[in-house]
């Protein structure tokens, strides 16, 4: 059982005595956290008097506490339950234990716990740090610590998003000596930093950490090494923050030798690679996208985890398709319209069908919409991207006939051959169109991205 803690680190596990007491009936309670699973196990007596109101069910959101302690569970699927007889006289008593899967949870070092209460995120990753890299800002932190004021100049960049809060880069600076060791110095990791205008609840801290994950992880080009998520709540006293914590191996691992896609590049010390600044008011744009517009992003990461290549290339091909999407009509859609309003109880009259009359007008509508396909839709969109790098591939814009048609025989079940080999590239192909216009959604054009996108995995795979 862990009794003291000060943070809780996504690689490390942890196991805490607490209770659970939803309705005034508590009941004790153990919790284990581990990198492959959290887990929560509620046990007690039950009487006609004193029932668990937990239930034998899947629970969104669940308080659990200990001393000095709160624990904040969402996400709760339950993964057994069992009840037993303890006695029958002079009352029935029975003994239940229910487990719980929990989906991620926010730790309060107090048991004084207000949800409402959440004001700043703090993600501190070693991806981070490369896509950072060495910056003038980190010397003038040495610089000052040499002349006595370590804790001045202690941001990196910082972004106002409307009607949200602030995104930025910031170092967390510690000064540590030690006689016995003989040391002294200073110590500054970076952290990416999301601090909100209002406070807010811990679900809401989940689903905007969760947003930003998938942010970077397009823009590092991998999944990020994430060690630990700070959070600043109201009321916080004595340096001891909430912590946000989930089970770290349901995240893909880092590539080892995963190049960053698009670096930060600004205020470097040493430019040796001379690539574009990375443009700030991509937090700005990116942050208010709605919902919809987020899920090209989210599920191009999902779609890039997968092991599969066709499933992996059918995904990014979903992806792509809808994203370059254009209507284009071979006829004037009004005038149509306003034909087959005056021709529909003639045809009704002459074929004696109103339901297939009605159904084949429908259609014909959808037909007059489809002047441009999706072969069509994806070479326009590849005329966007400067020609000296589409020069460098081993596809062109007569390349994506067969690569439609590949899709389609995929998902029709239709008989085909490509080799593995052949799939990868024809996968990474389409993957690198994705990857433009998705940035392209927060104003990062092609003629800037062209100049980063080699530094995608696998992208040697369409080069000539």
């Amino acid at each position: 059982m862990t009794i003291e803690i000060k943070e809780l680190v996504l690689d490390e596990s942890y196991e805490f005595d607490v209770i659970v007491d939803p309705s005034g009936v508590p009941y004790s309670g153990k919790l284990t956290l581990s990198p492959k699973e959290i887990k929560l196990v509620i046990s007690g007596d039950e009487t006609k008097d004193r029932v668990c109101q937990v239930g034998y069910r899947d629970v969104k959101k669940l308080v659990c506490k200990d001393i000095n302690k709160t624990f904040v569970l969402h996400d709760l699927k339950i993964s057994s339950w069992r009840s037993s007889t303890v006695s029958h006289y002079p009352e029935n008593i029975g003994h239940i234990e229910i487990a719980f899967d929990v989906g991620y949870l926010v730790f309060i070092p107090t048991d004084h716990y207000n949800d409402n209460s959440f004001s700043r995120i703090e993600i501190h990753s070693k991806t981070l740090h490369k896509w950072i890299d060495s910056t003038k800002t980190q010397q003038k932190i040495i610089d000052n610590h040499a002349k006595g004021d370590p804790f001045k100049d202690l941001v990196e960049f910082i972004c106002e998003i409307k009607d949200f809060g602030l995104v930025g880069v910031c170092y967390n600076t510690n000064i540590h000596y030690s006689l016995p060791d003989f040391s002294s110095g200073i110590v500054f990791p970076p952290v990416v930093f999301i601090e909100f205008f209002e406070n807010t609840c811990s679900g809401y801290i989940n689903e905007i950490y969760e947003r930003v994950y998938f942010l970077f992880s397009l823009i590092v080009g991998d999944e990020l090494d994430i060690e630990k998520i700070i959070i600043s709540y109201e009321g916080s006293a004595f340096n001891l923050d909430a912590m946000l914590y989930y089970p770290l191996l349901k995240t893909p691992k880092r590539k080892k030798r995963s190049n960053i896609l698009f670096p930060l590049s600004r205020d470097l010390c040493w430019d040796q690679m001379t690539l574009p600044d990375f443009p700030l008011d991509v937090f700005d744009k990116y942050m208010s996208l709605n919902d919809l517009e987020v899920g090209y992003w989210t599920k191009y990461v999902k779609y890039r985890r997968m092991e599969n290549v066709e499933e992996r290339f059918l995904g990014y091909f979903r992806l792509l398709e809808s994203l370059v999407f254009k209507k284009k009509s071979f006829l004037d859609e009004e005038k149509l319209i306003a034909v087959i309003k005056k021709s529909e109880g003639f045809l009704i009259k002459a074929f004696n069908d109103k339901k297939n009359v009605k159904s084949f007008l429908r259609g014909l509508l959808r037909y007059n919409n489809s002047k441009y396909n999706t072969e069509k839709n994806i070479q326009d969109y590849l005329k966007t991207i400067p020609s000296e790098l589409r020069h460098e591939w081993s596809f062109s814009s007569k390349s994506v006939g067969e690569i439609c048609k590949l899709r389609n025989d995929i998902t029709h079940a239709n008989n085909y051959y490509s080799s593995e080999l052949e799939m990868e590239k024809k996968a990474k192909f389409i993957e690198v169109i994705l990857v433009f216009s998705i940035f392209e959604m927060v104003g990062v054009c092609p003629s800037v991205l062209c100049k980063v996108i080699d530094r995608l995995d696998g992208y040697y795979l369409i080069k000539r």
